[in-house]
């Protein structure tokens, strides 16, 4: 009965031996996971990236196929997420992009919130990319508790969208740190409130309340003139009514405790929104993801 062919392979004098084909076959296959890795994160789908390598390398592979060939990079998204960072960052900005997720039977939006920190020595870093299904401040407490485990002990300010309850979970995390809400998210809210026809002169009347960069100008002034524009707006939109003397609107105007040579980098969360439009790229193609 035929057994199969025995190789017998001569080693080296050190007793080690290495044939040159199992290194370029090795080099081949590490080689192409790193390329299916690179297309799935530019956009393309598994099913995408298994028709293009049939195409180079003649023969076929599966959905299964492929996303096994990510499991080395999971590790080192793993490792990434959880790497020691800094001990102190001068501004934390948290702003969201939402995308479809499937759970059980069901899909919906969920937001996937990315966290960049301003270090010491002005460069950016990317702290962390979680996924907040509900928004419930118990999530956040979570998520600061994390990146205080992994070294973060200090912040001097955080710059966030409308995140409710935001403001009292910075304070319980980060004694000190001040809070400043999303300007653009401001301007969004209240355009939506507002008939078409109107939408130009708020746009206007808003953002002469939101500059930035004038020198000598306090937060104590342009929430004055906030509470202003609420009060003539009020008169056709109740819901300016509202907004008219919520302490919470103070939070759009930290951003004038600043020197307003940096005042409109800290205004707004668009630090964030480069690569926030990266992400939207990258998982348009997709659709949904199914977890």
């Amino acid at each position: 009965m035929w057994e199969g062919i025995r190789v017998r392979v001569p080693r080296v004098r050190g007793g080690a031996f290495y044939p040159l084909i199992l290194g370029i076959l090795k080099q081949q296959e590490e080689e192409a996971r790193e390329i299916a890795f690179e297309l799935y994160g530019a956009g393309l789908t598994t099913r995408q990236v298994g028709t293009l390598f049939e195409r180079i390398y003649g023969r076929e592979y599966s959905t299964s196929q492929v996303s096994r060939m990510f499991d080395y990079a999971r590790g080192e998204i793993k490792a990434w997420l959880h790497r020691p960072i800094d001990k102190y960052y001068a501004v934390l900005y948290i702003d969201a992009v939402f995308i479809n997720i499937r759970r059980g039977e069901s899909c919906e939006k969920e937001a996937f919130y990315s966290i960049v920190g301003v270090k010491a020595d002005t460069t950016r870093e990317v702290l962390a990319v979680v996924n907040n299904p509900t928004e419930s401040a118990g999530y956040w407490h979570e998520i600061f508790g994390q990146i205080k485990e992994r070294g973060v002990q200090e912040v001097g300010l955080v710059v966030s969208d409308g995140l409710k309850g935001i403001e009292d979970v910075v304070k319980e995390e980060f004694q000190g740190a001040a809070v400043q809400l999303c300007t653009v998210h401001l301007l969004r809210d209240c355009m939506r409130e507002v008939r078409p026809g109107d939408r130009q002169r708020m746009s206007e009347e808003l953002k002469e309340v939101l500059k930035a960069g004038v020198p000598g100008r306090t937060q104590v002034q342009a929430y004055r003139e906030w509470q202003e524009l609420c009060e003539r707006w009020g008169k056709r939109y109740p819901a300016f009514k509202r907004r008219q003397n919520s302490e919470r609107y103070r939070l759009f105007f930290t951003f004038l405790n600043y020197h307003y040579a940096i005042q409109d980098m800290v205004y707004t969360t668009n630090w964030v929104e480069r690569l926030n439009r990266v992400h939207r790229r990258v998982t348009r193609m997709r659709g949904l993801f199914p977890t």
